[in-house]
């Protein structure tokens, strides 16, 4: 059983509408593509919405961050992941799984991002990660 209700918020989940807006149809197996239009899908959702992505393939984060970019400039992400993903590439691919946040943060800037459980990436990676102040608490301890 799930309680619904925050004393601290003073809120109630039962009071707000969810959504499922269904599966993206992709057109093309092109990564470069297909983050495009996840972008354009992110666009048009309603200005009153407030989209939650959770799981899946890490990829697919750029397309929705750069649709939401541009409605919400100061946007931040939350980032609740074993791994950095802040390769600048990997095998040969500059757009991957393990490259998404540091194109996130070409998109919105490395301190815009929080990342949170982090106990694997390269030296590099976890260099980077240090040097915002969102991340250094993930990395201690």
């Amino acid at each position: 059983m799930l309680e619904t209700y925050s004393p601290r918020l003073d809120a109630d989940l039962e009071s707000i509408e969810f959504a499922d807006w269904g599966d993206i149809v992709m057109d093309s197996a092109d990564v470069a593509v297909a983050i495009s239009e996840i972008a354009a899908v992110y666009r048009s959702l309603p200005p009153d919405c407030l989209p939650i992505m959770m799981g899946g393939e890490h990829t697919v984060t750029l397309g929705a961050i750069q649709g939401l970019h541009e409605r919400y400039p100061d946007l931040v992400v939350l980032q609740l992941d074993a791994h950095t993903d802040l390769r600048q590439a990997y095998e040969g691919e500059v757009l991957s799984h393990a490259t998404v946040m540091r194109r996130i943060a070409d998109e919105i800037g490395l301190d815009c991002i929080a990342q949170f459980g982090l106990r694997s990436g390269t030296r590099a990676e976890f260099e980077l990660a240090r040097s915002c102040l969102w991340s250094s608490s993930a990395l201690e301890g």
